[in-house]
């Protein structure tokens, strides 16, 4: 009897252990198809981040050249800058010598004025004394003409 009940119970033992080996083994076997679906996930998603990275260093190395042309920009916006405020300084001393010459032509024009009124004057008075030279050269001819008689 002591050996049945040994035996009963190694056997129940056995039953169980069975049924707990049997246990592991589907848990077992849920944890690689668990493992197997993360190894998955894993490679996708290192996939994934391989692409986005590639993608990430092409929009950096695009940045990078949107700032160089960026900064090409600036320096050339500069230096139109510098040459418009040259040409404006350029156009205000030209200003100021249009400026200078139209009153210098102004001063020329009057003095001319005053010229060309002294030349009539004088001319008018060339023409006086010439028939005034006239009478005279008469008045002698006359009188010559009377002394020789």
């Amino acid at each position: 009897e002591n050996v049945c009940n040994e035996r009963n119970m190694y056997s129940k033992n056995l039953l169980e252990s069975q049924d707990a080996i049997r246990d592991m083994k589907l848990k077992f076997k849920k944890m690689y198809h668990e493992i197997e679906q993360l190894k998955e996930e894993i490679k996708e998603k290192d996939a994934t981040l391989i692409k986005e990275d590639l993608g990430y260093h092409k929009v950096q190395k695009e940045n990078e050249k949107t700032q160089e042309k960026l900064q090409a920009a600036q320096k050339k916006m500069e230096a139109m800058t510098e040459i418009v405020e040259t040409q404006k300084s350029q156009i205000s001393q030209l200003e100021a010598n249009i400026q200078e010459a139209e009153q210098e032509k102004a001063n020329q024009k009057k003095e001319l004025d005053g010229v060309i009124g002294e030349r009539d004057i004088l001319g008018t008075q060339l023409i006086r004394r010439n028939e005034e030279l006239n009478l005279l050269y008469e008045k002698i001819k006359i009188q010559q003409s009377t002394l020789q008689k």
